[in-house]
């Protein structure tokens, strides 16, 4: 069967995770990447001061992976690693379990004060692939009425799943959460128990799963208050028949405890990645000793969330994919009774969840239904994050000393999935992870609440499941036919076509998707997933596409209930660059601040929000609409969308920090020197903006003068500790020129620097933590990551010239009969309007570590660095061959004063199909100036491009 959404690539986005809460009893836990969707308290939910705590992590420890085995074994044991500054921190490198299931895993001990330094300076070095915190997590729910029984039962149809199938103890579903309570009456007879404990080296006592909380086989602690994993192990699995309790999906199942989460819901993400290799050896062990040793998992249960986005466990959950485990997690809730869900942007695809927004062809995401499938106001969403929803609301279920209670949660939901999958397997043990996938996501019912906000727009149906299970389909969808653009309106494409059918041209597919491909760096970005209509009905949509790529390829991917997919229908897409990537970011020179006082906006306050009208006769363009009004934010941003707004006792409050590059994308707004900063004029006496109106020498300026806030949850009430003194402005020009400029003090800020248009990526002004990164830095990659902003450069996005709008015209469906490869035409040089942007170059350079090796080029075209002699330079070149050899490329430098060179590059390597990198070395004898550079291949000369190189 072909696999289903195997190619689909989920944009992945680093961000502060909102742990998924449970409306359950009592204050709860998960830890580690749990945050119990049944959670008690969100890491994201506002203090007592309305303050969001930044990511939390385990001082001292440090999670590394370096580039390759041979490379982590070599750094075992005692050493120093440097950070910029010159500090040589003292490391203690090891290995640990994990080390076993990502090769070049280690764990690293540091002094606990440089712990994000050594972070940082592992980064830097050119033999690690990424370093992390060693990262904390909390989980907690909220009590919850009782009612629905067991309702939910009923609403997946598992009553006509059961009969045909009730489930088997041979198919091992393990809960990733905190410890289940084996004795439970109606759990007993379907826990997991080990035919031969001990079998995995490092692991002992294991006999109904592991504590990786404290190293032994005591999965429980006994305590009424750790009842999340109990809760969740009863929807999957509570024994079936017996005349007692609940019932779960499945009558008959084993369920192991893998535990990583504490009774006061702390844990650490070294022991989820102990967990993940666990599960994977003990499934390797399962098959290579068919069936005597180890255990079957089939599924692992993860309802939790609420850290960073880690690499590491991202790896590890790929790694179960390879060994054939199906990875379900929820989606990530927030608590309605204390947050304004209109403002907290509970949407995955703007504010991703982790582990729910994980890639790998394995997870399962999953969002909370109730009643009439509507989505639980407490549920996240995501059109194309969360693939599908299930009963998660008044959930009754299994709690520990033989009870019973009703928790709510997206951690209530995914067990209801996990259940469905293990179901599945009893009956067919031959299914793969994408069979099981497919199985479940495209046989759920249509429901309108959650068309838009998940991918398949389903809630679950474990009994359509199984009827598609058994109808062994294998024909494929038809090519939808006249796909065409019906209108286009800058990025913003009006679609239509006529359906074609389940079973070739007849019939009703399951699933449409929508993908758009970048011309330049060969970027998939899923639009959106939508339900078909009957074969030969007309079908229409609108999609936009992301800024910075205005020109690639739309395909229209078509799945029938099985999974199968059809050949896809594909349209060539070309927006003006001015409407498709409008701004063109650049790093100047250092420029003084403005120091008129006369207009001052006095705050006074610490998070707070103030509309400022513009002065008669100004307005000001961004991102294609024209502004007269702006709210301005004391903590260093001005928004001209809806800013987010703090809900319960902090009502009304500025909730935008902690700040980070993907916040930015929620919003139209413009990030100066976006950090929590306190502008109350008890800490600084001339705190507040000051705005200076436009003039014939500059727009309309706003200069920010206050401390930063450095608060500390420590202390009860969280509060401000203050710090060196902050001064910047942001200036606007009528014609859509925005100026970041910083002056004195700015020093240990984790700022973000950048603008967006509301949409999934924004123009952010990078940070430096890769070397050869231009100096200096403007974002902190890391929350906890300090940088000084003191007389920084002056930073300019420059809006983009209009060009003429392409008028579309409608593009016939291609058949499937493959067409020759076109002849590359004239070898093209990116240095300027057709370049990649920002976010291109950053994930190129990212992709072959070029950062670690030479300076590339920014968008300027300034090598601010210096001039060094002999320095490597990297250019973009399209339309070269596909194989093409640096033996057959050539570069020329010319200043127009007679100064002329020519040379052979030093190495191509090619990017994606028609776009290549380009890596030279400057010659020793270029005087500092503007030197025009083309680049000759295949005999033919490219466009020319400008460099400037300055003195040192």
């Amino acid at each position: 069967m072909p696999p289903f959404l195997t190619a689909l690539i989920k944009t992945r986005l680093r961000v502060v995770l909102v742990i998924s809460l449970c409306l359950g009893l009592l204050a709860l836990a998960s830890v580690i990447f749990p945050s119990r969707s049944g959670a008690r308290v969100n890491p994201q939910e506002t203090t007592k001061q309305g303050k969001r705590p930044r990511a939390q992590y385990k001082p001292g420890e440090v999670l590394v992976r370096y580039r390759t085995e041979s490379v982590a074994k070599s750094r075992q044991g005692s050493s120093r690693v440097m950070t910029r500054e010159g500090l040589n921190i003292p490391m203690q490198v090891e290995r640990f379990a994990a080390s076993n299931l990502i090769e070049g895993l280690r764990f690293a001990r540091v002094p606990a004060d440089q712990t994000l330094r050594a972070v940082a300076a592992l980064k830097r070095q050119p033999d690690v692939l990424y370093a992390e915190p060693n990262y904390l997590y909390k989980a907690a729910a909220l009590p919850n009425d009782f009612s629905n029984d067991l309702q939910s039962m009923s609403t997946i149809n598992a009553v006509s799943a059961w009969d045909t199938q009730t489930g088997s103890r041979s198919v091992v579903v393990a809960v990733l959460d905190q410890g289940i309570d084996v004795s439970h009456e109606d759990l007993a007879a379907n826990i997991w128990s080990n035919p031969s404990p001990g079998s995995i080296p490092g692991f002992s006592g294991d006999v109904h799963g592991y504590n990786f909380l404290d190293g032994n086989g005591d999965v429980f602690s006994g305590s009424a208050l750790e009842d999340h994993a109990t809760h969740v192990a009863g929807t999957i699995g509570a024994v079936g028949n017996n005349g007692k309790g609940v019932v779960g999906v499945n009558w008959a199942v084993s369920l192991m405890s893998l535990k990583f989460l504490d009774v006061d819901t702390f844990g650490e993400s070294k022991d989820a990645l102990d967990a993940c290799t666990y599960a994977k050896a003990m499934r390797d062990l399962w098959i290579s000793s068919n069936g005597t040793q180890g255990a079957n998992i089939r599924v692992i249960n993860a309802s939790f969330g609420g850290g960073p986005y880690s690499h590491l466990f991202d790896d590890a959950v790929n790694k179960l994919n390879d060994s054939g485990i199906l990875f379900v997690a929820a989606a990530g809730n927030f608590d309605p009774s204390t947050s304004d869900p209109n403002t907290l942007i509970p949407n995955n695809d703007l504010v991703p969840q982790y582990p729910a927004n994980f890639t790998g062809p394995n997870v399962i995401s999953v969002a909370a239904t109730f009643g009439a499938d509507q989505i639980a106001n407490f549920s996240h969403f995501g059109a194309l994050t969360v693939d599908l929803g299930a009963p998660g609301v008044s959930i009754l279920s299994t709690t520990p000393d033989n009870t019973y209670s009703k928790f709510s949660g997206t951690s209530m939901a995914a067990p209801h999935v996990s259940g469905s999958a293990a179901l599945l397997w009893a009956q067919n043990p031959n299914l793969t992870v994408q069979q099981v996938k497919n199985l479940l996501l495209l046989n759920g019912d249509s429901s309108s609440a959650l068309i838009d906000h998940s991918l398949t727009g389903r809630r679950l149906n474990v009994g359509n499941s199984f009827q598609s299970l058994l109808e062994n389909d294998t024909t494929a969808p038809g090519t939808v036919t006249g796909f065409n653009i019906s209108s286009q309106t800058g990025r913003t494409l009006n679609l239509s076509w006529t359906a074609s059918g389940d079973d070739g041209a007849t019939g009703l597919a399951r699933l449409y998707l929508l993908e758009y491909t970048d011309g330049i760096s060969g970027a998939v970005f899923p639009l959106k997933g939508m339900i078909p209509v009957s074969a030969g009905g007309s079908q229409s949509t609108t999609v936009n596409i992301p800024f910075g790529h205005p020109n690639g390829t739309l395909r229209l991917r078509e799945f029938d209930n099985a999974g199968n997919e059809g050949t896809p229908a594909t349209l060539a897409i070309n927006i003006p660059l001015a409407v498709g990537d409008p701004y063109i970011p650049s790093v100047g020179s250092a420029a003084s601040l403005t120091t008129d006082t006369s207009n001052r906006q006095n705050f006074n306050a610490d998070d707070a929000y103030i509309e400022f009208l513009f002065p008669t006769g100004f307005s000001f363009p961004f991102f294609g609409e024209t502004y007269h009004t702006v709210i301005i934010s004391s903590n260093g941003a001005l928004y001209f969308s809806d800013p987010p707004v703090r809900g319960g006792a902090a009502a009304g409050d500025a909730d935008d920090v902690p700040s980070a590059p993907l916040a930015l994308t929620p919003h139209k707004m413009i990030a100066g020197l976006w950090d929590d900063l306190d502008l109350r004029n008890s800490v600084r006496e001339d705190s507040g903006v000051y705005v200076i109106d436009p003039n014939g020498q500059h727009g309309l300026i706003f200069r920010w003068q206050g401390i930063p806030c450095a608060v500390d949850f420590s202390l009860n009430p969280p509060a401000c500790t203050g710090g060196a003194p902050v001064n910047f402005e942001i200036e606007l020009r009528t014609d859509g020129t925005i100026k970041t400029r910083y002056g004195s003090g700015n020093l240990n800020l984790n700022p973000t620097v950048g603008i967006s248009g509301g949409d999934r990526e924004g123009y952010v002004i990078r940070d430096c933590t890769k070397a050869g990164t231009a100096q200096p830095c403007y974002t902190s990659e890391s929350e906890d990551l300090k940088i000084n902003l003191t007389n920084a450069s002056e930073v300019t996005f420059t809006p983009r010239a209009a060009g003429p709008t392409p008028t579309p015209t409608p593009t016939p469906t291609p058949t499937p009969t493959p067409t020759p490869t076109p002849t590359p035409s004239a070898v093209q040089l990116i240095l300027e309007e057709g370049g990649p942007t920002v976010t291109q170059a950053a994930a190129l350079d990212a992709m072959l570590f070029l950062r670690d090796m030479f300076p590339v080029i920014n968008t300027d075209n300034l090598l601010n660095k210096g001039f060094d002699p002999n320095t490597r330079v990297v250019v973009f070149v399209t339309n070269l061959a596909p194989n093409e050899s640096a033996a057959n490329v050539a570069i020329q430098l010319s200043d127009g004063q007679g100064n002329n060179h020519n040379f052979a590059a030093e190495d191509v390597r090619a990017m994606a199909v028609g776009f290549h990198q380009v890596i030279f070395r400057l010659p020793n004898n270029l005087t500092p100036g503007t030197w025009t550079i083309r680049v000759v291949a295949q005999g033919q000369t490219s466009n020319p491009g400008t460099i400037r190189i300055r003195a040192p």
